[in-house]
């Protein structure tokens, strides 16, 4: 009989989210994601992210959906988040139903 998953782990990122780190960034999302059933991504903390960033937490949360998975943001309303998106057109990526 195969083990089951634990249920839910929570990743914080701080600081910079930017092509310089987001493949490490997204290694450790996607190993999160082998462990846990759910993963909730706190990104209160991001002082900057460009554009590699903001597509790699997206293309993250479609991908785990598609294995059946679950990725939730706390945070979405960071300043320099939400500016980011805005500045990128496309503030309805992380709406209310990507945050948890």
């Amino acid at each position: 009989m195969k083990a089951s998953k634990p249920t839910q782990h929570i990743r914080e990122i701080k600081g910079r989210l930017y092509s310089g780190n987001v493949t490490e960034t997204q290694r450790k999302l996607e190993y999160d994601l082998l462990r846990f059933q759910s993963l909730i991504i706190e990104i209160s903390d991001i002082q900057e992210i460009d554009m590699s960033g903001v597509f790699m937490l997206y293309f993250l949360k479609r991908k785990a959906q598609e294995k059946g998975l679950e990725v939730n943001f706390i945070g979405v309303n960071n300043e320099v988040f939400k500016s980011a998106l805005k500045f990128l057109g496309i503030s309805q990526l992380f709406d209310k139903k990507t945050a948890a």
